[in-house]
């Protein structure tokens, strides 16, 4: 799906287009006076920041004011347990929802704006944190057949990838949520198959979160590693180019590594999104449970997950087919993890289920609207003081065991923190 805000973002940052060019990119979606409550959270957040740079080559401190005011109130209001409207971890659009707050994020801290860029500081922080807990340590492999026969055209279905590795995405984010992927209703050769499951946009984000551009392929087409080099000339931030200071980098890189300490400091990081998900880290591999699926115009991915070696799978309650005219193919839901085993449910359909790949666990993190909890690693004995952030600058494989050894335990003082 094209975009002209995000087809020309690069431009935007640059500087290189006229404020009424930028101002015709981000008309359809540049509604000033609303904070929540939009379908579409990524394309409202990208036209804000495009509307910030045209303010800003124009030089209307009190234009930028105004967008300043309406970011720290949407922070505000993400931070309360509402993160990330529907887009929220979805396959579908992640660079886009990430890379429109980065650039607010940037040119804010150019502006001076204090409390609200270390807000919004703090969400990419937390998106990256999210981002390196549901990674595997390697790509992920090809889909060989995701087609669903006509006869099975109305429910859903979980989909396994064990073909060859893809390697430009790697390493594999195992990501779930709203707006995961989509059927193509469109009669020709590719009709019935699913979209957006091979892709794995949030490995570009990952990559170049934590430095590993030199350790991976890209693609020439991939188009976040532009805009995050047009951010270094136009508005640079070394301390914490993407949101994550270089200690905070390092925390996430060794919990890749599945280091407890550094598992239960890069939980910390998580915001409370709007709807329950569940991380798993094991050592066969790792998976994301989506708890609650709200029905958006394409389909919820209630789970997915990433085995060593590659194997990868993805379930969804939902048949796929892209809902813009309310046939009811797509609809609100829950996903029930029972064991190793998570069932997607939807009113009406035959429950599809999917096993996750099991072993000893190193992290099971719960974060939703009421809080962040850790029921694994245990914490640690005796009291636990998490260092507090700055204050701001100003104002303003298969798996090995079908009954693995599950400890379990409570990282109560991440309830501080979070209020949950």
């Amino acid at each position: 799906m094209a975009d002209p805000v995000f087809d020309h973002l690069e431009e935007t940052i640059r500087g290189t287009a006229t404020p009424a060019e930028m101002r015709g990119w981000g008309r359809d979606n540049l509604v000033l006076d609303r904070v929540a409550g939009w379908n579409s959270d990524n394309l409202k957040i990208g036209a804000w920041a495009t509307e910030l740079r045209a303010a800003m080559l124009e030089g209307n401190g009190a234009r930028c004011e105004l967008l300043r005011a309406l970011v720290h109130a949407r922070m505000e209001h993400e931070a309360a347990g509402r993160w990330g409207g529907i887009e929220c971890c979805g396959r579908v659009y992640p660079v886009w929802n990430l890379a429109g707050r980065l650039v607010l994020y940037r040119f804010g801290l150019a502006l001076g704006w204090g409390e609200t860029a270390e807000m919004l500081r703090q969400w990419l922080r937390a998106a990256g944190a999210a981002l390196a807990l549901a990674s595997g340590d390697g790509p992920g492999r090809r889909i060989l057949d995701h087609r669903i026969g006509e006869a099975e055209a109305e429910r859903g279905a979980a989909i396994r990838g064990d073909g060859e590795l893809v390697t430009w995405w790697d390493p594999f984010v195992a990501w779930a949520g709203d707006r995961g992927g989509q059927r193509v209703g469109k009669p020709g050769p590719e009709f019935g198959r699913w979209q957006y499951l091979e892709e794995c946009g949030p490995s570009e984000l990952l990559v170049h979160l934590l430095g590993l551009e030199t350790e991976t392929r890209r693609l020439a087409w991939m188009e976040f590693g532009r805009w995050l080099r047009a951010l270094d000339e136009a508005a640079p931030a070394p301390d914490a180019p993407m949101g994550c200071t270089a200690a905070e980098v390092e925390v996430l890189r060794r919990a890749r590594a599945n280091e407890p300490a550094a598992l239960l400091e890069a939980a910390s990081y998580l915001w409370r999104p709007a709807v329950p998900f569940r991380i798993l880290r094991t050592s066969a591999g790792v998976a994301m449970v989506c708890e609650q699926a709200r029905g958006s115009s394409t389909a919820c991915l209630d789970a997915c997950a990433w085995w060593q070696g590659g194997r990868t799978a993805f379930l969804s309650g939902d048949p796929g087919w892209r809902e813009p005219g309310g046939t009811g193919r797509v609809r609100p839901g829950r996903a029930v993890l029972e064991g190793w085993t998570v069932r997607a449910e939807r009113e009406g359909r035959e429950p599809v289920a999917l096993e996750l790949p099991a072993g000893e666990t190193f992290l099971d993190v719960r974060f939703g609207p009421e809080g962040v909890t850790v029921l694994l690693p245990v914490a640690p004995v005796g009291p636990v003081v998490p260092v507090p952030d700055p204050p701001p600058a100003g104002p303003g494989g298969p798996g090995a065991s079908p009954k693995p050894r599950r400890r379990r335990g409570l990282c109560g003082w991440l309830r501080r923190v979070f209020g949950g």
